[in-house]
């Protein structure tokens, strides 16, 4: 049973006892896996079914399944160098997918890259370079 179930039942049948722990932390606790090379692949090829990443995004989920820091950075650049994810790649799919949901300043853009641990240069060109059609004066006549 979910956790979300258990808080709908919780909330229909409010005489019963909660079947779930109010303080119990809302993510789990990644499981350590060996720090071996293939291993630290299977887990980052697991999270990037999910959704792209960055680099510190990537690398610190890594870390924290155990993964030794350096062979965390080099299973990114690994997966980066096979085209599978990459801080360019993550700017530029993010850029796109927030101007398809509404428009937005470049200050927002620029701040969504940049709190993922995208560098700022690589955020403010890829924003620039999808917002030069139009001026973000038109996109904010939009809203």
């Amino acid at each position: 049973m979910t956790r979300a179930t258990c808080r709908r039942r919780n909330t229909l049948d409010a005489d019963r006892e909660p079947t779930f722990e109010p303080d119990r932390p809302a993510r789990r606790t990644p499981r350590p896996v060996p720090s071996t090379p293939e291993a630290a692949r299977k887990v980052a090829v697991m999270l990037l079914k999910h959704r792209s990443r960055t680099r510190k995004e990537l690398v610190d989920r890594l870390i924290d399944r155990g993964i030794d820091p350096a062979l965390a950075a080099a299973t990114f650049d690994e997966l980066e160098r096979l085209g599978l994810t990459g801080d360019r790649r993550y700017a530029e799919e993010t850029v796109r997918l927030e101007l398809s949901r509404r428009p937005a300043s470049d200050e927002f853009l620029e701040h969504r890259l940049t709190s993922r641990g995208i560098a700022d240069p690589l955020a403010e060109r890829e924003v620039r370079r999808q917002t030069a059609e139009q001026g973000e004066l038109d996109r904010a006549l939009e809203l």
